[in-house]
């Protein structure tokens, strides 16, 4: 995939984990940063973050933080592009995304700034990076060349003329289409941004 496309399999990918969060639990997934009433210490009155943070315009504000993240998770991968480093290489591995996990666990154990402004604001949009930075990688993935997940133990197969393809089992990540390509004649860019709209728009529409 192109860089494009990718942050449009991004934001499908966060609206798509948002419509299984709904389906499993029968709630939206932004209620899920909500802090606890009891969990909150601070000056403001009460009634006023509670009836912010649980109404329709505070919880859209989560799911636009999701959102961001994802977008900007998904274009992340891509950035050995221009480091020293090889493209593909650690960046396209789960070390990443797994760090970031991390970072996000010690967020949500320490709440370095306050509860409201942690599980509101940064756990939501940790989240949403996270799940953009696996789209890149599972998309990737699908492609001739595929991806190290676990770079540098695991590596490339280089062929004469520059390309390569992922060493070892591959298993259900079977290559399924060349960057760039385009689908019954359509860009991937344009078929993923409409997948990316309707998702959302299915995803938003629960928030109530």
């Amino acid at each position: 995939m192109l860089g494009k496309t990718h942050k449009a399999f991004g934001v499908t990918s966060m609206a798509a984990v948002g419509l299984a969060y709904q389906g499993v639990t029968g709630k939206d997934i932004t209620q899920a940063f909500i802090p606890l009433v009891n969990d909150i210490h601070t000056s403001v009155p009460m009634d006023t973050i509670w009836d912010f943070a649980n109404g329709s315009f505070g919880r859209l504000g989560i799911a636009v933080l999701l959102i961001w993240g994802a977008l900007m998770g998904a274009s992340t991968p891509d950035i050995d592009q221009g480091l020293p480093i090889k493209h593909r290489g650690i960046t396209h591995s789960l070390w990443i995304p797994l760090l970031f996990l991390g970072v996000a666990c010690w967020v949500y154990k320490t709440q370095p700034i306050s509860v409201m402004v942690t599980l509101v604001g940064i756990l939501p949009f940790l989240t949403g990076f996270i799940t953009g930075y696996l789209s890149h990688l599972v998309a990737d993935a699908f492609s001739t060349s595929g991806i190290a997940w676990f770079y540098p133990l695991q590596g490339y197969r280089h062929y004469q003329g520059g390309s390569e393809v992922v060493k070892g089992n591959r298993f259900i990540f079977q290559p399924i289409y060349k960057v760039g390509q385009k689908f019954m004649g359509m860009p991937g860019l344009l078929i993923w941004t409409l997948i990316a709209i309707v998702t959302t728009v299915a995803w938003l529409l629960g928030i109530k």
